[in-house]
């Protein structure tokens, strides 16, 4: 998952840096995911559902059996 990077940007460089926003009022650059990154962790969070949803359903089945 993604987290915000903060840096300090120097007067005048922030346009100059594609993909960051700053905060209010401040010079802190927070780095914004892209829409690969959000699209690739979404797909990782789906694999890692439906890999637990087959974990429990194989867990109930053997329950069953005994």
């Amino acid at each position: 998952m993604f987290g915000n990077i903060c840096l300090k940007a120097r007067e005048g460089e922030r346009e100059k840096l594609p993909g960051t926003s700053t905060f209010p009022g401040t010079n802190n650059l927070v780095i914004l995911p892209t829409h690969e990154d959000i699209s690739r962790d979404v797909q990782e969070q789906e694999m890692k559902r439906q890999e637990l949803h087959e974990q429990s359903k194989n867990w109930h089945r053997r329950a069953g059996e005994q």
